[in-house]
């Protein structure tokens, strides 16, 4: 049975008895004394239940219960979370109304609102793990009053939940969970199992009350809470050490706290830990007030003092009323001590003397609840009576009491006195005895013979004289005095009458001289300080020896180092006294210089190797890492070609056609080349016009092919439009323009914002932060930042604070930052949007805006830019100044087809990019014949195609080969085409009449430190090696004029450079003067030419015409730009 279905089948435990439980916790207002809590039994209506499990699987989700959509009979609901890393973040768990049972299953909700509404009541069952924290100003389980959570006997999970600036662990809070203005008091909380922790913040208590605010200048009350099962422990929150909340009681603000509400612990294991406050701002409680004193500090009913348990430092409030509901001992009970016999029957006279004291428990005395207990008192003796509590339902608890004998009149009452006998220094006692009841003395045992006086006089004192004498430096002396023998006392005269304690004559005391320490060092002994009687020479200090210190080498420095087949030397230094020694470093012997070879298969024509391992100074092979294997054939054969036909293909009007091949299926190389047959071509007709031109539109021309019958369009040019500039600024967060009023999107003027230094608009306090206001100089847009609140200037000001922050991005349309968890208005990490390259959303047409979708590359937001048309009507000249309109009368352009730039990239290939000019690339790539085409209305496109597809054994070789010429490490290989896509049709290019430009990216693995890039080429078993032209970390750009099979390849930074490479760049590759990038170039810039013949696209500076001037329509040529990383 998995996790859900077994808490599934529980919840018919969970309905057993929870309409007994709904009823004592709506209806247990008040606790009186000696009433205990209600207990769960078999009786009762059933808690309604509902049918409906939820999985949190993102940020944001919302479960909220009410009373309509269970109905009477809620049959309970599982929360569960999937692992998706925003599932639980800013959740919502709200009962609205109604009775529900809900069971939490290993929940980690983090900014989560949780809670009940009044008249709601949550039966929650613990299940796994669970965590819960709150926005700001929430408890971690809103309970105000008139709600009620119940934590179920069936829960055996445990959950750990926190409040949030001022919000109680559970119970009151600032807010309610739909962020409105909450309840400060708590309601009913019952706890009949799991394991709980529950944490206030700021002022609150860990269960019970919220602390206050400026408009509520008070803490939230406790509420009536009863624990009858489980590990419960509650923490207050303290305000950074001044004001603490109750660990269960009352919240506390500014002084004013409050009250600590009503406990019941009946059982389970309770451990309640106030929050830290400073003694000048009041004590908070473990239950009881917070550290206030103006509020009732509450009541606590205790069932055994095994129960409960307070954290060090922690006590209960002194102020609170306490009950313990066990029986009463023997000890608790006063009987009296000092009652003399005086009837024969003394029971009742014994009963008005004996009471019931309380318990001490946790540092507070716990009344017992003697209601039932009936005592008695029964005579055991004429001198003892026991007092006996007896309880119908509880039993007995007695206690004996002891009479004093005491009457005159039978001799009961009479103490005996031994007689004691006189001497020197006191007098002495006749033998008597006396009445403890009539206080009188008699000379007989009988109390027949009083006396009055019992005392005998003193004896004479046994003097002997002592001489004086004399101290010394260590022996004291004596005064002349009289000691005498019977009393032990001392006199100063004969007739002893002056008494004297002190005898001594204290003595003088040496005369102290130092014998001075002296050091050790590193190899010889040296002596502690000494002292010693200048009078008598006794020695008073004895001076020790110090211990030699010895050497304190320090690690050693490599004078002479080892090499394969000599010795070396290591030479170490005492940092005490600069004395030196040295160790012998012994010969390392032979090191393979391993270089690994991977397994390379062997294919059709092309034998391969197996994998293995080189050494480049021995010059042997070895097949494992640790060069012990040596091997001496590394070679796996060739397989041969299998041979497989291609079929004939018939041309058509626009499609080639194909005479019969063969190729093997295996390598794919062509056994027998498929020869070309060239398609005729359409045979298009006059065309017809349909869809006119208009000034905001151009107009549509039909052609037809007489021979199959497909048709073709071209463009008629819009009619005359010249630009309007408004002159209002147009904007985004980002820049500012002036826009024309025609509706054609064209933008001028467009920069950057310029802002200001900035102006406070609204002033930062204590409690909130300020804002301050920046314009825009040109446009006067504004945008605002937020000012820290200012630091608390209390006399005695808290430690200082750590801020914390979420692991989300937060951010606006202008940067990004972490978000303070803290409470404080305070932004970590932040920084301005890194953006990428962007990617065309949209292609832009001759009349139609495109789009570019540009990413931040640190916290994923997203921005779009307007590719503006490219213009093709040819109305506007380089200048961007209006041309001469046109008129119907006059003849219109010829159509002329587009020449645009693509990319494709294959799965897991790199990604490229052709660079450079759009017209010197059509230059280098297209024929005369093409370029003619083109003018005629022919579409070309060309195309660079990258993929990873299988790279012939041959190649690898030849790549190895440079490779470990040159000291490079092959990163990977992928193959490299351009084609010609013209009317429809793939033409390839293998080589090109000139070197054209290559950006590609390097993957996130390939990307280290002080790694130097190149493309090694190989092209019909030639090799040329291709530098890195410019310098991004990121990409690598080529130039070359073959396309076949590439690899990247790399040398760390500090490895050496081979000086005797025999595979130089090709003549072709090499670029001729300043070949890098420079760092502000794009994929497009200028031509060479600044005539208006080039009818350069004011807006992309991508469009270049293959017609004259005079024939007043442009070719249309698109290209997407790529501006080079900085």
């Amino acid at each position: 049975m998995d996790k859900i279905s077994y808490l599934k089948a529980g919840r018919a435990k969970l309905k057993k008895g929870a309409g007994v439980l709904l009823a004592a916790a709506l209806a247990f207002n008040t606790l009186t004394y000696g009433t205990a809590a209600a207990a769960l039994d078999d009786g009762g209506a059933p808690i309604p239940l509902a049918i409906g499990d939820f999985q949190f699987t993102a940020n944001g989700e919302s479960v909220i219960f009410t009373e309509e959509e269970c109905g009477s009979d809620c049959q309970g609901h599982i929360i569960t979370q999937s692992t998706n890393a925003f599932a639980g973040r800013n959740a919502r768990i709200l009962v609205e109304s109604g009775s529900h049972n809900i069971t939490f299953s290993d929940l980690t909700l983090i900014e989560a609102n949780v809670g009940v509404m009044p008249g709601g009541m949550m039966n929650l069952t613990i299940d796994g793990t669970n965590s819960i924290s709150v926005s700001q100003g929430m408890a971690g389980i809103y309970v105000p009053v008139d709600a009620a959570l119940v934590i179920t006997e069936q829960s055996t999970g445990s959950l750990n939940v926190s409040g949030s600036s001022g919000g109680a662990g559970i119970g009151g809070g600032f807010y309610d969970p739909d962020d409105n203005t909450g309840d400060l008091n708590c309601g009913k909380v019952i706890i009949n199992g799991g394991t709980i922790t529950a944490i206030g913040s700021a002022c609150a208590a860990g269960i019970g009350g919220a602390g206050g605010d400026y408009d509520r200048p008070f803490g939230g009350n406790g509420g009536i809470v009863t624990i009858n099962g489980g590990t419960v422990t509650a923490t207050g929150g303290d305000d950074d050490g001044y004001y603490g909340g109750a660990g269960i009681g009352g919240g506390i603000y500014n002084g004013k706290s409050g009250s600590g509400g009503t406990l019941t612990i009946n059982g389970g294991l309770v451990t309640l830990n106030t929050g830290a406050c400073n003694d000048q701002w009041g004590i908070a409680y473990g239950f009881g007030r917070g550290s206030g004193s103006n509020s009732s500090a509450g009541t606590l009913c205790l069932a055994d003092e095994s129960c409960l348990t307070l954290a060090d430092g922690t006590a209960l409030d002194p102020n609170g009323t306490y009950y313990i509901t066990s029986n009463p001992t023997s000890d608790m009970i006063t009987v009296p001590t000092d009652m003399h016999y005086t009837s024969a029957d003394m029971a009742a006279e014994i009963e008005q003397e004996i009471t019931v004291s309380g318990k001490e428990i946790c540092g507070q005395i716990f009344r017992i609840d003697m209601d039932g207990w009936n005592l008695s008192v029964t005579k055991m003796s004429d001198l003892e009576y026991t007092a006996v509590y007896t309880h119908a339902d509880k039993g007995t608890v007695s206690k004996p009491v002891i009479i004093l004998p005491c009457l005159h009149g039978d001799g009961t009452a009479l103490t005996h006195h031994e007689k004691v006998e006189a001497n020197c220094t006191h007098t002495g006692v006749l033998e008597y005895w006396d009445c403890s009841v009539c206080g009188k003395s008699f000379s007989d045992g009988d109390g027949l013979t009083e006396i009055t006086d019992t005392e005998i006089p003193m004896t004479a004192h046994k003097l002997t004289h002592h001489e004086k004498t004399e101290s010394d430096c260590t022996n004291d002396g004596t005064v002349e005095y009289w000691s005498c023998s019977e009393c032990g006392r001392n006199y100063g005269d004969a007739a002893a009458e002056n008494q004297i304690a002190d005898i001594t004559v204290s003595a003088k005391g040496h005369t102290e001289v130092i014998d001075a320490a002296v050091a050790a060092t590193c190899t010889t002994d040296g002596k502690t300080e000494g002292k010693h009687c200048s009078v008598c020479g006794e020695i008073l200090i004895a001076q020790t020896t110090v211990p030699a210190g010895g050497h304190s080498w320090d690690n050693g420095t490599v004078t002479t180092p080892a090499t394969e087949d000599s010795e070396g030397v290591k030479t170490f230094t005492c940092s005490k006294c600069n004395e030196i020694k040295t160790e012998v470093i012994p010969p390392l012997g032979h090191i393979h210089a391993l270089t690994h070879h991977a397994k390379a298969d062997a294919d059709c024509v092309n034998a391969g190797t197996i994998e293995y391992w080189s050494c480049s100074k021995c010059g042997n092979n070895y097949g494992d890492a640790a060069g012990e294997n040596q091997i001496t054939d590394i070679t796996i054969s060739a397989k041969g070609h299998t041979e497989v036909i291609d079929a004939a293909v018939a041309a058509t009007c626009t499609a080639d056609g194909k005479t019969e091949g063969k190729h093997c299926s295996v390598c794919g190389e062509v056994i027998k080349v498929q020869e070309n047959v060239p398609a005729p071509g359409h045979a298009w007709n006059g065309g017809e016009v349909t869809k006119q031109p208009t000034e905001t539109e151009s107009g549509l021309k039909t052609f037809s092919c007489t021979v199959c019958g497909e048709t073709k369009t071209e463009p008629i040019a819009p009619l005359n439009h010249t630009h309007e500039w408004g002159s209002d600024w147009s904007g985004d967060d980002f820049s500012h323009w002036h826009e024309c009023v025609g509706g054609c999107g064209m933008k001028k003027d467009e920069a950057a914002h310029a802002w200001d230094s900035g102006a406070i608009t609204k002033q930062p306090t204590e409690t909130e932060a300020g804002i301050k206001t920046y314009t825009c100089t040109v446009c006067q847009k504004t945008k605002t930042e937020s000012i820290p609140r200012l630091e608390n200037e209390n006399p005695d000001p808290p430690e200082e604070h750590t801020h914390t922050y979420s692991q989300e991005w937060s951010g606006n349309d202008a940067s990004h930052w972490h978000a303070a968890t803290c409470g404080h208005d305070v932004r970590g990490d932040e920084a301005a949007h890194n953006w990428d390259r962007g990617t065309v959303t949209k292609q832009p047409t001759a009349t139609v805006s495109g789009e570019k979708k540009f990413e931040c590359t640190v916290c994923g937001r997203t921005k779009t830019e307007t590719l503006p048309a490219t213009g093709g009507s040819g109305n506007q000249g380089s200048s961007g100044s209006p041309s001469k309109p046109t008129t119907p009368d006059e003849p219109q352009a010829p159509s002329v087809g587009s020449i645009t730039a693509d990319t494709q990239n294959g799965e897991n290939a790199p990604k490229a990019e052709l660079a450079g000019p759009l017209d010197k690339l059509a230059d280098i790539v297209l024929t005369e014949a093409d370029k003619e085409a083109a003018e005629n209305g022919t579409d070309i496109k060309i195309i660079l195609t990258v993929g990873n597809g299988t790279v012939p054994d041959s190649d690898k070789e030849l790549v190895e080969a440079v490779c470990g010429i040159n000291n490079f490490k092959i990163g990977e290989y992928f193959d490299v085409g351009l084609l010609k896509n013209i009317g429809g049709s793939d033409e390839k290019v293998t080589e090109t009449s000139a070197p054209v430009k290559v950006i590609f990216d390097l993957s996130d693995a390939l990307q280290r430190d002080g790694r130097k890039f190149s493309v090694i080429r190989v092209h019909n078993g030639e090799t040329a090696v291709l530098p890195d032209l410019d310098d991004d970390d990121k990409t690598v750009t080529v130039e070359t004029d073959r396309f076949s099979t590439y690899a990247l390849v790399y040398s760390e930074k500090d490895a050496p450079d081979n000086e005797n490479s025999d595979v130089q760049p090709s003549e072709s590759d090499t670029p001729s003067g300043d070949s890098k990038l420079p760092d502000d170039e794009t994929a497009l810039p200028e031509s060479d030419s600044n005539t208006p013949e080039n009818n350069e696209n004011p807006a992309t500076g991508a469009a270049v015409s293959f017609v004259p001037l005079t024939a007043l329509l442009a070719a249309v040529v698109v290209f997407t730009s790529r501006k080079k990383k900085d």
